[in-house]
């Protein structure tokens, strides 16, 4: 064998050994990755259970707060106790509005307000529900613990169910909301209706009526100088006059506010004239001072002088009220003044829709119309809508069924 074929075959050796060593590095370092790889994946499965479970957890918790009132109506520990309301077949349609006031947040409100006032059925109804969030939110508590039902064979009827912890208390909360509903049924007026969807129209109407009349009182400058019948003619006239009165009484009220930052001395409102010649002040004020002259003028024992004393500060705290009572009488004439006028000026627009030519192409006179007829749609149909089921709504009765 020559010499270059002994240093091919060591170069070939040496060749395939650093291949050898090559392939094993990559093999072990492969296993090292899957290794590691297997590792980090299995940590971030395990981190991601965890996490999920931990999700998971706080939906629950959410869930246990917003899906009380499912939990306890799907719920078999929880006795029930029901309640059936009729109507007449002619009056079928109310079912819905009975529904809509006993599911509403201010039924609910005003049953919580009525349990404030029966500490011992609250407690009963409320003492499976002790943790701080349950003690916190006994409104919302109490909304789960009743609803209603439409009966479908029976369409003059609803059934209203109540729960508790025991039948005891299902029975109770039934009791109470019983009661709550004729009252409120009772209560109800058209000034103050317990449907929302009358208190909308109720709310609508009461803007127009405010956009009316603030308009009225702007176009009111507009017309004044320019009528004269006899309707105006007498308007205006008592314009002029509550003026004058308001202006009287705003001196007065002016006069009375500057003696109350000077001194405390009662007695300085009886330099005003309207006050002092109001009611009983100065038979009340000649009173008290003969009684005073008497007391320094004759010499008298103490129990002469102790009556006289007792009879002054009598007479003194009789004069007081009489004073305070005059300071309301003048601002009460104020504010009566200020309606009465504004009355008057709305009045003077109603009676020269007609009349007055300068009116009609007047931007706030095109609006007020608008309004008026508006104002007049929605008042009528509120109204009709209203009286219906006013005429309507005591036609119920309520039988209680425990289960």
């Amino acid at each position: 064998m020559q010499a270059w074929h002994c240093l091919v075959i060591i170069t070939i050796t040496l060749c395939l050994f650093a291949f050898g060593m090559f392939r094993k590095d990559i093999v072990e370092n492969t296993e090292y990755l899957r290794i590691d790889n297997d590792y980090v994946n299995d940590n971030q499965s395990q981190t991601l259970s965890k996490q999920g479970q931990s999700v998971t957890i706080n939906q629950d918790r959410n869930e246990s707060k917003d899906n009380l009132s499912g939990k306890i109506l799907g719920s078999d520990a929880w006795a029930e106790c029901v309640c059936i309301l009729t109507v007449s077949m002619d009056n079928q349609w109310i079912i819905k509005y009975f529904s809509m006031i006993i599911e509403s947040k201010v039924f609910r409100e005003k049953i919580f307000i009525s349990l404030n006032n029966k500490k011992t059925v609250a407690e009963q109804i409320f003492s499976p529900f002790e943790s701080t969030f349950y003690k916190e939110n006994k409104t919302e508590i109490l909304g789960a613990l009743f609803s209603t039902r439409e009966i479908i064979d029976e369409k003059q009827s609803l059934s209203i169910i109540c729960r508790g912890h025991s039948i005891q208390s299902a029975n109770l909360l039934s009791k109470v909301l019983v009661e709550t509903l004729h009252n409120v049924i009772n209560e109800d007026n058209a000034n103050n209706p317990i449907l929302s969807h009358f208190s909308v129209q109720l709310l609508e109407i009461r803007n127009l009526e405010s956009q009316i009349e603030e308009l009225k009182l702007k176009l009111h400058g507009t017309i004044k100088d320019q009528t004269n019948n006899i309707e105006s003619i007498a308007i205006q006239s008592e314009i002029m006059q509550l003026d004058e009165e308001f202006k009287e009484m705003k001196n007065i009220l002016s006069e009375i506010e500057n003696i109350k930052n000077r001194t405390k001395d009662i007695n300085e409102f009886l330099k005003i004239e309207y006050i002092y010649n109001y009611g009983r002040i100065q038979s009340l004020d000649k009173l008290i001072n003969e009684l005073l002259m008497l007391k320094s003028n004759r010499q008298l024992d103490d129990f002469m002088s102790a009556q006289i004393e007792k009879n002054i500060l009598s007479n003194s705290s009789l004069l007081e009220q009489e004073i305070i009572q005059s300071i309301d009488q003048i601002k009460n004439k104020v504010k009566s003044s200020i309606i009465r006028r504004n009355e008057l000026q709305k009045r003077t627009v109603d009676i020269s829709h007609s009349s007055l030519t300068v009116l009609h192409n007047n931007p706030r006179y095109k609006l007020l119309m608008q309004l008026e007829l508006e104002l007049e749609d929605k008042s009528t149909r509120f109204n009709d809508s209203y009286s219906k089921w006013k005429s309507a709504r005591n036609d119920y009765s309520i039988t209680m069924i425990s289960k």
